[in-house]
């Protein structure tokens, strides 16, 4: 390929995926420890040869601590994420001034802290002037009341609840959802606002709230078909009783 004068060197498809290579690898190192895995072994079992495996994972220990990740994060992770990951979140907010505005709870996670700046918008998915109403992620429903007497209590979504997993921290932005969110243009005498207060207040009593439930209280898989709902159903049988639901 020629472009303006230079040649462009075009890259080769890599011709494997690296998930399924990485499954089996872990399973190699598995059954024969890491010293008794070679790099002649890995190419033979993964199919790949040795420059594309050198090329591709840097070296043998690399590869090894590469499928130990794809382990953890394919069969731990996942079999256990319900016991992490809250069930629910409510985000508790104490009203300051104005209570005109509608407004949503975004996904401010690529935000720096402190104070927004206009770099800030970006990360969050904004366009300057788009409506950016389907470009956010939203972490609540519209907001449609305010109060400024208390706290305003505010149900959180699911995305909400996976980035307190997997990004360890929340971090988010109020949106006004009637004109800024859908770049609207306002009236000349038009006043929209909302206030709230910030954890750097004087006092305590007026801080932010998370409150959160911590995965799921009591057993909530299926046993022998017997789905989760049904479990209590069974709690509380005496030893001496067991036996007669043996072979049920």
């Amino acid at each position: 390929m020629i472009f303006e004068g230079e040649r462009v060197k075009v890259g080769r498809k890599r011709a494997f995926d690296k998930e399924v290579v990485l499954d089996k690898a872990m399973r190699l190192f598995w059954t024969n420890g890491y010293s008794g895995t070679s790099v002649a072994n890995l190419s033979s079992e993964l199919g790949i040869n040795t420059s594309s495996l050198y090329g591709t994972f840097g070296n043998k220990e690399q590869l090894f601590q590469d499928s130990l990740a794809h382990y953890v994060k394919q069969y731990v992770e996942a079999n256990y994420r319900h016991l992490i990951e809250p069930s629910d979140a409510t985000l508790k907010l104490f009203g300051f001034l104005g209570q005109t505005a509608d407004l949503f709870v975004v996904k401010g996670n690529t935000a720096t802290d402190g104070a927004l700046v206009p770099s800030d918008y970006e990360p969050l998915g904004w366009t300057t002037g788009a409506d950016n109403s389907s470009n956010v992620t939203k972490y609540s429903d519209e907001v449609e009341s305010w109060i400024i007497t208390g706290y305003n209590d505010i149900t959180l979504r699911p995305a909400a609840l996976t980035s307190m997993v997997d990004d360890d921290v929340i971090k988010f932005c109020l949106i006004e959802s009637t004109k800024d969110l859908p770049n609207s243009a306002m009236t000349s005498d038009e006043i929209i606002r909302n206030g709230m207060y910030y954890q750097d207040s004087s006092g305590t009593s007026e801080d932010p709230i998370l409150n959160y439930t911590v995965a799921v209280a009591g057993y909530t898989h299926n046993v022998n078909g017997i789905d989760s709902g049904d479990i209590s159903k069974i709690n509380g049988i005496a030893t001496s009783d067991i036996s007669k639901i043996n072979g049920v």
